[in-house]
């Protein structure tokens, strides 16, 4: 082909900004015109396939979302022109990702994509897709309206569709997927397509209308009548269906939504944004998504991601997040830091699981509990709570608990590794915070009898006090404590990252020098002893309020947020590090959640720093520069850092 492939990255008019469609099933994540990840079914899944746009000239693309809803539509212009106009969805009811387009003509190249398929899979061409057997033995088929299908085609007849086996094996972040995955490819109306001598497909919009529409499933069995099914139905009737359905969503979401008529119109906008962001990556089966580059659900995403979803009328969803871990549970006996969604494929587990993943879902449950009231369900799951505290108190040494090594701040390398089995304030205020209200809780419920619960507010009571002695320093807090280290026997294998950053993730072996490096490096490179000193991030320092902590006083939490605001730099940034440079994006969220617990008059200034930090499609990203823009090597669409901000937003117009 002669037409040249235009990516979009965050050079010319392009923002590199990435939204998403999905509906629990599959999950697409765009860049402008373009495809970069497609997962599903299961939503942990390998990147099954991508498109691209082919084009010999410039472009733009203008986007806008339909309020309250995840379709997407594309205005795309060239030489001043409009060529091309598509809305992009998820139907609400199959695993079915779809495209409408209607073109105006002109330069044809203009509105070509090319389709390629995931390493080591191939397009097969099969017969036109007609309706099943017993279905096309009715007088006349019709759709989920009732409406009779009418497809102009261009060729005057049925055109070929594509079926594209991804066979077991293809990774799933690190892990490989047991399941085999069909896809069917199917165009429709005004359009053709045609397999390029490098095996991808060529799907060309011609003057008028057409559809393209991917549908997956993990059974060829099952799939292909999916398939037959979406092919019989206008893609208009699915186009009005999944509209229906999102304004549904949207209806009962605004009244559970709190504060909601005390919330600006901006802000309204935002979180709608945000909580369409959210329900398009949660699976069915409850895990949420991390981003387009982690197709698994983790423990710590999820938890800011459910104080989200509360605080924007999502209680369903959140529910549907703990059942993800209590199935789990029930399946393994044990969790991990992040699962796969869909199945049971891929576990990840990272240095000290135990610790810190475990104490959020105890505060997970609390939240959901002090929102909904309902004490079934957290009866239901209470076997996954009580070992999330005993699975805690392995570890409790010197008065704290230590890093989890998948937390953001060490996977930014704000915080070195060497320092993972130092106390952590993060994971000690989570067992804290978690284990108030679960010995509260079961104590009432008669999980837990009075000698036990006694002995356990005992130990609570105690890390208490040693958190204040190790973290707390007048108008900071630390985030290590090194002395944890005195009274450990450090383990000799833990798993996860290799301390000398080659790209290893698995089992890592102690040297001589107290370092963990994998098979390849230990013995071959000698890494010096390390051990950081006291040091202060402000997620840390910001995470008690998050948390609805009451370990400081407000006028403590006064002089902790002032030295926070001291190191402002000119253009308004706040670094994550003092004196350091960039920071992790749920700071702004952390900030703006204490500035409201104190009422502090830089409330609005810091929330409009904030929303400065979206992007265009209405996210916020995993990580920032000095600048507070959006590094480019970074996860963007982020549920967490998304669901964090907009809690934050709801959070600030109440009255309380």
């Amino acid at each position: 082909m002669s037409k040249n492939i235009r990516k979009y990255s965050d050079k010319s008019n392009d923002s590199g900004a990435v939204h998403a469609v999905g509906n629990g099933k599959i999950v697409a994540y765009a860049q402008g015109p373009n495809l970069i990840n497609f997962f599903g079914p299961p939503y942990s899944s390998p990147n099954i396939l991508t498109i691209e746009t082919l084009s010999d000239e410039e472009f733009t693309d203008k986007i806008t979302r339909e309020p309250g809803t995840a379709i997407w539509n594309h205005c795309l212009s060239g030489n001043g022109n409009e060529i091309l106009n598509f809305s992009e969805f998820v139907d609400s009811k199959s695993p079915a990702y779809i495209r409408i387009f209607n073109c105006n003509g002109g330069t044809l190249s203009s509105a070509s994509f090319t389709i390629k398929p995931h390493s080591g899979s191939s397009f097969i061409e099969v017969p036109s897709l007609d309706p099943c057997p017993a279905e096309r033995s009715n007088a006349m088929f019709r759709d989920h309206v009732g409406a009779k299908r009418e497809v102009k085609q261009n060729s005057g007849g049925a055109q070929a569709a594509y079926l594209l086996i991804t066979p077991a094996g293809g990774q799933i972040f690190h892990y490989p997927t047991t399941l085999t995955s069909f896809h069917w490819i199917i165009p429709s109306g005004n359009c053709k397509i045609e397999k390029d001598k490098d095996g991808t497909l060529i799907f060309t919009c011609l003057e008028g209308e057409s559809s393209l529409a991917i549908i997956g499933d993990n059974d060829f069995s099952s799939g292909l009548p999916i398939a037959e099914r979406i092919n019989a139905i206008a893609p208009e009737k699915l186009l009005d269906q999944t509209r229906n359905y999102w304004n549904k969503f949207t209806e009962t979401r605004e009244t559970l939504t709190e504060n909601f008529n005390s919330l600006s119109n901006e802000d309204k906008k935002i979180i709608d944004g945000v909580a369409t962001l959210i329900k398009v990556q949660q699976s069915d089966d409850g895990g949420a998504m991390a981003g387009h580059y982690y197709p698994l659900a983790y423990v710590r995403d999820q938890y800011g991601v459910a104080k989200g979803m509360l605080a924007l009328g999502m209680f369903e969803e959140a529910k549907k997040a703990l059942e993800f871990r209590i199935n789990k549970f029930n399946h393994f006996g044990n969790l991990k830091n992040a699962e796969s969604m869909g199945t049971h494929c891929a576990r990840h587990m990272h240095e000290n699981d135990d610790v810190e993943q475990t104490g959020y879902i105890i505060l997970q449950a609390r939240d959901y509990f002090n929102k909904t009231g309902d004490n079934d369900f957290i009866k239901k799951i209470f076997p996954m709570l009580d070992w999330c505290w005993n699975a805690q108190l392995q570890h409790l040494a010197g008065g704290s608990l230590p890093f989890n090594g998948d937390e953001t701040y060490v996977a930014g390398g704000f915080f070195p590794r060497s320092g993972l089995l130092h106390g952590s304030a993060d994971s000690t205020l989570v067992f804290i915070e978690g284990g108030k209200w679960l010995a509260d809780w079961s104590a009432k419920n008669n999980f837990w009898d009075k000698d036990y619960t006694a002995a356990q507010n005992k130990i609570i009571e105690e890390t208490k006090k040693s958190w204040r002695n190790l973290f707390f320093d007048k108008n900071k807090i630390y985030a290590n404590a090194p002395e944890r280290e005195k009274f450990i026997s450090p383990p000799r294998f833990r798993h996860g990252v290799c301390e000398n950053n080659c790209n290893w993730f698995g089992w890592t072996q102690r040297t001589k020098n107290g370092r963990y490096q994998c098979p390849l490096c230990f013995g071959n490179i000698n890494l010096p002893a390390e051990s950081p000193e006291k040091m202060e991030v402000n997620s840390v320092s910001l995470l008690p309020t998050f948390l609805e902590s009451d370990i400081l006083s407000n006028e403590e939490l006064t002089e902790v947020i002032n030295h926070i605001l001291e190191q402002t730099l000119p253009n308004g940034h706040i670094p994550t590090i003092p004196g350091g440079n960039g920071c992790v994006g749920y700071d702004p969220g952390f900030l703006l959640f204490a500035l409201k617990k104190i009422n502090h008059p830089a409330v609005e200034k810091i929330k409009n720093r904030m929303i400065r930090m979206l992007d265009k499609r209405g996210a916020w990203t995993e990580y920032y520069d000095e600048n507070d823009k959006f590094k480019k090597e970074n996860c963007r669409c982020r549920p967490w850092e998304s669901a964090i901000n907009a809690a934050a937003i709801v959070n600030r117009a109440s009255q309380r």
